[in-house]
């Protein structure tokens, strides 16, 4: 499930679970229902197929236990009809926010206009197997019916030498039909590998023929030397190392409820400056269309579609957000994917899996454009220092080079003033997350203040899932 979700493939199951519930027809309910629907649940799969007949029957009683699960696909989307439900629905939004409870609550008629839209416009539909494949051509097919033939007269020839002629025939019909088929094969991998353009598809390639993301997280091992019980512990676990200053939601609402009660008028003045639809518009397109979407089910291709018809009521929300001091709790989720590293390991350490987070897009384009007016404002006016190696663009292992650099340098130095020729050693930077230190707010707003006359709007850090693993695509460990 952690590598449809990851690639945003389309998923299909058949089940003979053997498990009674009365949603999908059977007489009662019994325990395998909790364990099957929770599966769902969790991983928001819908039920696609309902049982009308008994697959059960014996003397006893009859019951229906064969389902067929399922998620939606985007592509197959009617995107005449969802463009005019949606603008029926986004009238319905509220455009004016009074207090915190009334943008939640428009917040939340925002994602339920887009979400029913697109439910009811994308219907459900089983998939049809295919057993062809792109490299069978017509030659091919003429070549296994001459073998096929072949083969019969073999079996239909009366005398030895008639068949004797016919299986040697026939085994010349069939190197040539295996040499076109393997030619067939060879070229067309070919033709699919020189096609590859964009780093996307190169990776999940990668990913297919090194056998990676197919292990299962089970019980793992703890620093006591002792193995988890349950999965919850492991996932326990998993929060404790890759997010060792996680705190509970209460402690980040009550953090982010003091903060809301200091601002000021001028913040919606910034708050215009920083949100505003020309920007909202680039930072909605700046996402793949089908990227796997977060808790809140919104696809970036929802809102790239009908950009014209969201952008206004969006700007408004997103203004008040900031103007606000909050962001609003259905954005504040956040789904968190434990992927296997690569590599000939047990996948028994917590070390093993790495984190991937998968938060709503919309909280990504405020993200975005709180991160592009601290760009063009604060830094602008109060660069960072030259070796500040996080909120920088490019990869952690490129920023790392500078630091990597003058070390060896001081190692050379410290050789020749010691008469010595340098070693031949080589520096491995294994582990970056120690070296890059993490940005706070705190040090934005304090350089806001020293660059310009206006005091800048402190954003509710508390609320915002600032340790939700390394999303793809980031430009270091942060994003914001």
């Amino acid at each position: 499930m952690a590598r449809v979700k990851d690639e945003g493939t389309e998923l299909l199951l058949g089940c003979n679970a053997n498990s009674h519930h009365l949603g999908w027809g059977s007489s009662n309910t019994n325990a395998r229902r909790e364990a099957l629907h929770d599966f769902m649940m969790v991983n928001d799969l819908l039920l696609l197929k309902r049982g009308t007949e008994p697959t059960l029957t014996n003397c006893r009683k009859q019951e229906v236990l064969d389902i067929t699960i399922c998620t939606r696909n985007p592509k197959k989307t009617d995107w005449t009809g969802y463009k005019e439900e949606l603008s029926l629905r986004i009238q319905d939004v509220p455009s004016r926010f009074e207090n915190e409870e009334r943008l939640e609550y428009a917040g939340e008629a925002f994602g339920e206009s887009i979400t029913s839209s697109f439910e009811t416009n994308c219907v459900m539909r089983a998939i049809k197997g295919t057993k062809q494949v792109s490299w069978w051509s017509t030659i091919l097919a003429n070549l296994r019916d001459q073998v096929r033939r072949a083969w019969n007269k073999v079996k239909n020839s009366c005398s030895n030498l008639c068949r004797r002629k016919a299986a040697e025939k026939r085994k010349l019909l069939q190197e040539k039909f295996n040499k076109a088929l393997a030619k067939a094969r060879r070229e067309r991998w070919k033709k699919f590998s020189s096609g590859i353009e964009n780093l996307s598809e190169a990776s999940r390639l990668v990913k297919l023929l090194g056998g990676q993301g197919v292990a299962n997280q089970g019980y793992l091992l703890k620093p006591d030397s002792n193995y988890t019980w349950t999965s919850e512990e492991s996932l326990q676990l998993l929060l404790e190392e890759h997010f060792p200053g996680f705190t509970g939601t209460e402690s980040a609402k009550e953090a982010a409820k003091e903060t809301r009660n200091r601002y000021k008028s001028q913040d919606w003045a910034l708050s215009a400056e920083i949100v505003y639809p020309q920007v909202v518009k680039s930072a909605m397109k700046f996402f793949e269309p089908r990227e796997a979407p977060g808790p809140d089910g919104i696809y970036p291709v929802l809102l790239q579609r009908e950009i014209h018809v969201i952008v206004g009521p969006l700007t408004k929300i997103l203004r008040a957000s900031v103007g606000l001091r909050t962001v609003l709790r259905v954005w504040g989720e956040s789904k968190i994917v434990s992927l296997p590293k690569p590599g000939p390991n047990g996948y028994i350490k917590r070390r093993n899996f790495r984190p991937i987070s998968l938060t709503s897009f919309v909280l990504k384009i405020l993200e975005r454009l709180v991160d592009r007016y601290i760009k063009i404002t604060l830094l602008i006016a109060r660069p960072l220092c030259s070796a500040q190696y996080a909120y920088r663009e490019g990869s952690t292992e490129t920023s790392l080079q500078h630091l990597v650099a003058k070390v060896e340098e001081e190692e050379k130095s410290h050789w020749h003033r010691l008469g010595l020729e340098p070693k031949d050693q080589s520096m491995a930077v294994q582990d970056g997350s120690a070296a890059t230190a993490d940005v706070r707010s705190c040090g934005l707003v304090a350089r806001g203040k020293e660059g310009g006359d206006k005091e800048p709007a402190q954003m509710p850090t508390g609320k915002f899932p600032d340790t939700h693993g390394y999303p793809e695509n980031s430009p270091g460990p942060t994003s914001t």
